[in-house]
């Protein structure tokens, strides 16, 4: 019964090709206490914001705990929610509102290795071509970790996330104009670092 139920809400969200409707009745299902609209929020950004937040911490741990944190704030004022913005929008502003009270702890300063094995595909490859792709990827995380701040926080939303510049500029309260001239600038730095691969 439950499962047919979750299926039904499912369909119902697949049917609208506008993201604002389905916005609409996801936000209207959970402030209405649908628990299948919740999970349903939770299977759709849980894995999306926990990849963004880890980008910034680099411990997945606090990445998990941060992103529960946002959704059990939503659950507990399920009734009220209402963001202003995209669904998406307002969780990645959440995250973000959430990283910069973890980096005003003092306690933030454990940092994991981050694992390019974990990064890399499930292909099959040559071993040289094994090697130059893990060359590859090392040298890009490291000149993205290189970048200024914020124009290393919009490149991370835009190419990982796939958000737009009109929802960058959202989240992270600047104007689009703002998220192009940062976008230019990261890539100019990345072509800079990376010149040796092309």
């Amino acid at each position: 019964m439950f499962e047919s139920q979750q299926i039904k809400f499912v369909e119902k969200i697949q049917l609208q090709n506008d993201t604002v409707e389905s916005d609409k009745i996801i936000i209207e299902s959970i402030n209405n206490n649908d628990i299948k609209a919740f999970e349903h929020l939770f299977k759709t950004y849980h894995a999306s914001l926990c990849s963004y937040c880890y980008n910034k911490v680099r411990d997945k741990d606090v990445a998990k705990e941060i992103v529960q944190d946002v959704f059990v704030n939503i659950f507990k004022n399920r009734k009220s929610w209402t963001p202003k913005n995209s669904i998406k929008a307002y969780l990645f502003k959440a995250i973000r509102n959430r990283l910069i009270n973890y980096y005003k702890h003092p306690s933030r300063n454990k940092k994991s290795e981050l694992s390019v094995e974990e990064l890399e595909s499930k292909e099959e490859m040559s071993p040289l071509e094994i090697f130059s792709k893990k060359e590859f990827r090392e040298a890009y995380v490291k000149a993205v970790e290189k970048l200024p701040e914020k124009c290393r926080e919009i490149l991370i939303l835009v190419k990982d996330n796939g958000f737009s510049y009109k929802e960058v500029s959202e989240i992270q309260s600047i104007s689009v104009k703002t998220v192009e001239s940062q976008m230019r600038l990261a890539f100019q730095k990345l072509r800079k670092n990376l010149g040796r691969f092309h």
